[in-house]
């Protein structure tokens, strides 16, 4: 049995757009990551180790990316950590 959040069991729209979203990110991410990886060591000319530490260190500055955010939000308001977030300082 599948459990739903009551956001998507109230409103079903969401649930079908969060899964077309889905299906974007990966395929898009299946198109873009052969040709990052590329771009790093043809054109920027790093070693595969250095690729290796470079994609894990931008996953582990999404997670703290996460964890902070909440907190940001609720000190600044949700609108400007998201506006922050884009590079417009605003306040």
């Amino acid at each position: 049995m599948i459990v739903l959040p009551h956001f998507f069991v109230r409103f079903p729209t969401t649930l079908a757009e969060s899964a077309i979203g889905a299906r974007v990110r990966v395929q898009s991410e299946r198109h873009f990551a052969p040709r990052r990886q590329l771009f790093l060591r043809r054109q920027l000319h790093l070693s595969p180790g250095r690729i290796g530490v470079l994609l894990g260190l931008s996953g582990v500055g999404g997670v703290v990316g996460a964890v902070v955010a909440r907190r940001l939000a609720g000190r600044l308001g949700v609108g400007r950590v998201i506006l922050w977030s884009m590079g417009r300082v605003i306040w």
